[in-house]
């Protein structure tokens, strides 16, 4: 399956809350301004730190890199409402052979419980359904990540597994959550 150009060509997904960007060096300060502030939320579940912003510039290359070579996508989640950069959203592990990916995603700290995430998700998994022919989306989510894995069940996801000592972060071992979700509307085969 390629994706690179198809991701390439993403100005912007529209939700009913949230519009998702392609993230560019433009937005560097304002995503930095979010990671800083959400910083300590993040430590506990997110591996990477980008606590400058040459580490961030890098993040934003590599992001790049893989939108054009179709082995992943990241996005800014913006405010419909007012433009402020809310976070961001993205797939991984995207499956050369099976229409399916992992997502990934967080909201700065001083915005969460607003919907946000969740309005966020939904625009990318009907992008993922309509535009990629997904069949699934998966997401590993911390045990002790309670409103990730709210946000979630939310959208329709459903508990499938566990993964023991399946992250390390920061130094801690992280059990996560494997959960996924139909895009197809059907069963197993």
């Amino acid at each position: 399956m390629e994706y690179g150009d198809k991701f390439q060509a993403i100005t912007e997904l529209k939700g009913t809350q949230c519009v998702l960007r392609q993230p560019d060096d433009a937005i560097a300060p304002g995503l930095f301004e979010a990671i800083d502030e959400s910083r300590s939320d993040l430590y506990e579940y997110m591996p990477w730190s980008n606590e400058s912003m040459d580490e961030l510039a890098g993040f934003l290359e590599t992001t790049r890199k893989q939108h054009q070579s179709g082995t992943g996508l990241h996005l800014a989640v913006f405010s419909k409402r007012s433009n402020r950069l809310l976070g961001a959203i993205g797939l991984v592990h995207l499956s050369p052979f099976t229409p399916k990916g992992e997502v990934g995603y967080w909201i700065r700290s001083t915005e969460t419980g607003n919907g946000y995430a969740t309005d966020a998700l939904r625009t990318l998994e009907r992008y993922c359904r309509d535009e990629l022919g997904f069949v699934r989306l998966d997401a590993c989510v911390a045990t002790s990540n309670l409103a990730s894995q709210a946000v979630l069940r939310k959208c329709g996801f459903e508990q499938e597994g566990l993964k023991r000592k399946a992250m390390l972060c920061h130094g801690n071992w992280l059990d996560l959550v494997l959960m996924g979700k139909l895009l197809d509307g059907g069963g197993g085969a």
